[in-house]
């Protein structure tokens, strides 16, 4: 079924379910089979199409693959200038950024009254930032990636696009070539279509299966609880490395997340501290001013350079993170499993009662708290085998010290707090897994981590009892 007949049905069905005078609706979304899987490859293993022109003796070339491109996908663009004259050449590239290329829908161009660029530049687009004295017979050749979505990561609507650069060379010649291209839809994506539809006080309940989509919640979705239906674990949003799997912009306080899992997340933009707020997150982008708290789902498998599994940044004021399992996320920087970035003071970002298993990074392998005033809490988390390269295998923070508060370590590397303090009622044991090698992190009878063997801290972790202590022969 076409989206908009799909989408009129579920309006007829709940207008048809509900009692007169109720407004808070609910939306069940069930799985729909999966998108074909485009060949992606990378950018040079696809045929390419260019623009060329001739100032003076150079030669200025743009080259970007043919595509089409789906949602999320990077597009690599190839910027080569060749001096064929008898002297040298001084290239300029603008130190702005949106001055030196853009990507614009076929239907406007660069200095049109209210048009404006459809995505935002790569963060290695300082590079270009620079003064070039090209010798005869030189070539200098630029890549620039971009990853298909605005600047505040919402999706690019399929359809035309072109691509555009510009450059200037000393006899002030304004260079400015273009390249074509196209964007299809990757598949089908009704969760989305039902938070779109959804309004402040709804629910969005979406039935077990796998759900290949992108979701992006701005502040139009305040208010909506977006809830598996079904056991933990089996509703999983599968990001596809296309970008976070689940992007949050705006005021969230009364919104919800629970109960999904959460993977194979990919946002790696994070390198340009001015644009990091907007490019960090593999599985979760939380940006303020209020974020959406995060309950009872399985985050795991997510990539970014800095928080892996969720990231909060941007003045995110206490986002609750709560009852969590991160398991398996990578950050190439900070924050394996979790990166607080520069939140507000009061009140501050809080997470606990997770369980932080198997997660990797530079610095904090389990959770990074870059600072902001007073500091993260964090209460009642486990942090097993989770492994950084410089320090923090649990923790790390910088600036304003974290509030570590009843947390249980066990083999973390190559330490477990790294530069934290405020450390009060730490456990330092084993917390007895009942098969953490088949990722069940439910606790063993008799577990340190079990809030009868917690008369103060009570249950440490994300799961309780649930199984019986293992035979010893």
């Amino acid at each position: 079924m076409s989206p908009p007949l799909r989408l009129l049905a579920l309006a007829c069905l709940l207008a048809a379910v509900l009692p007169a005078g109720t407004t808070a609706r609910t939306f069940t979304v069930h799985p729909e089979p999966a998108p074909p899987i485009r060949e992606q490859g990378s950018a040079r293993d696809r045929a390419v199409i260019a623009d060329s022109i001739w100032v003076d003796s150079l030669r200025y070339v743009l080259t970007i693959p043919a595509g089409p491109f789906t949602f999320g996908e990077t597009v690599q663009m190839v910027f080569t200038i060749t001096n064929f004259g008898g002297a040298m050449h001084r290239i300029h590239f603008p130190t702005d950024c949106h001055d030196w290329f853009g990507v614009f829908p076929d239907s406007c161009g660069p200095g049109e009254p209210g048009c404006e660029s459809a995505w935002a530049p790569s963060m290695w687009c300082n590079q270009m930032e620079t003064v070039i004295d090209l010798d005869p017979g030189e070539t200098e050749e630029f890549l620039l990636d971009w990853r298909q979505h605005t600047s505040e990561g919402t999706r690019a609507p399929s359809g035309p696009y072109t691509a555009y650069a510009t450059t200037y060379n000393d006899a002030f010649y304004d260079v400015l070539l273009s390249v074509p291209f196209e964007i299809v839809p990757y598949g089908p994506e009704p969760i989305q279509e039902a938070l779109d539809l959804a309004q402040f006080g709804d629910s969005v309940l979406v039935a077990p299966g796998v759900y290949h989509e992108n979701l992006v919640l701005h502040e139009r979705h305040q208010g909506i609880a977006l809830l598996a239906d079904g056991p933990a674990g089996e509703t999983i949003l599968d990001g596809g490395g296309r970008g976070s799997v689940v992007y949050v912009y705006g005021d969230h306080e009364d919104s919800r997340l629970e109960g999904f899992t959460i993977r194979n997340g990919f946002e790696a933009y994070s390198r340009d501290l001015e644009w990091a707020d907007r490019r960090c997150g593999g599985g979760i982008s939380l940006l303020g001013p209020i974020g959406v708290p995060i309950r009872r789902c399985i985050i795991r498998d997510n990539l970014s350079d800095h928080g892996g599994g969720v990231t909060v940044d941007r003045d995110a004021v206490a986002p609750v993170i709560e009852q969590n399992l991160f398991l398996d996320n990578v950050a190439t920087a900070e924050g394996g499993g979790v990166y607080i970035g520069y939140t507000g003071s009061v009140p501050r970002s809080r997470f606990f009662s997770n369980t932080f298993a198997g997660n990797r990074a530079a610095r904090g392998a389990g959770a990074f708290d870059r600072g902001g005033t007073g500091g993260a809490l964090a209460f009642n988390n486990i942090f097993y085998r989770n492994e950084a390269t410089e320090s923090g295998g649990a923790l790390e923070c910088e600036s304003e010290p974290m509030f570590n508060y009843c947390n249980a370590f066990w083999e973390n590397l190559p330490d477990d707090t790294g530069a934290c303090s405020h450390e009060d009622r730490p456990l330092f044991a084993d917390p007895l897994f009942c098969a953490p090698d088949r990722d069940d992190y439910r606790l063993q009878n008799g577990s340190p981590c079990d809030a009868l063997n917690q008369p103060v801290c009570g249950q440490i972790g994300a799961y309780g009892i649930g199984c019986a202590p293992a035979s010893v022969e």
